[in-house]
């Protein structure tokens, strides 16, 4: 089970549009923007606020927020689960072309607890300043998209890309199931661009009372005065 869950997550990162070029906190703020640490954002007494993108919403206190440390080491193995036979099936060219932000990384329980079922909720964001073409959600989602097929990863119930606005705020929507050791992990994104970035907010359960649950978190989002997300 500890495996397992530990898969989870890391499939779940790795579905970022390139996977492997999330960059940490101190490489974003030495190598590019200089006021990108902003961009994470602040967790306190179960409220998570982004100024930076102009909103907040209620995490449970419960929940695990996963500090740097362990972003980092799922991201390493993440960059693993689309290699074939050892080779990357991504272009490395492609995925040094873009900057890729893992800002919030929350599971109901701790990875490694005894439990049937943990869900993730999950909030990044991609640098677009050099992808011009990357105009809305739907493209962005496009690239997932392809990257799940280039992948070869055993996706089902796949969904066409559509629209929902949560709280005032039109996201891009996009959902899959993937078959991972007999199981089946359901992934649900949320896109937006705000300015020149891509923010997205991932899903990922195994059931649907899982998915209520986050969907649940992201239902209280809500805007801030100094909004720059809608």
């Amino acid at each position: 089970m500890i495996n397992k869950l530990k898969k989870i997550a890391i499939i779940s990162l790795a579905l970022l549009i390139f996977s492997g070029c999330t960059t940490t906190k101190s490489e974003t703020a030495e190598n590019y923007e200089p006021n990108i640490l902003d961009v994470y954002g602040t967790y306190e007494a179960g409220e998570y606020v982004n100024k930076y993108y102009g909103f907040k919403l209620d995490i449970p206190e419960s929940y695990t927020i996963h500090d740097d440390e362990t972003k980092r080491y799922v991201e390493e193995l993440g960059s693993q689960v689309f290699d074939v036979d050892g080779e990357s099936s991504v272009d490395i060219q492609e995925i040094m072309a873009v900057q890729t932000y893992n800002i919030l990384l929350a599971s109901k329980y701790a990875f490694g607890e005894p439990v049937e079922e943990n869900i993730l909720f999950q909030l990044i964001s991609e640098n677009l300043t050099y992808s011009p073409g990357v105009e809305n959600g739907e493209d962005y989602l496009w690239h997932v998209k392809k990257l799940l097929k280039e992948g070869g990863l055993n996706i089902i119930d796949e969904s066409e890309t559509a629209t929902e606005t949560i709280n005032g705020v039109e996201f891009y929507t996009y959902s899959y199931g993937m078959v991972i050791q007999g199981s089946t992990i359901y992934q649900n994104w949320f896109c937006k661009k705000v300015n020149d970035h891509m923010v997205c907010f991932a899903l990922s359960s195994v059931t649907d009372e899982g998915y209520a649950e986050l969907y649940s978190i992201l239902n209280t989002l809500e805007l801030l005065d100094q909004t720059s997300i809608n």
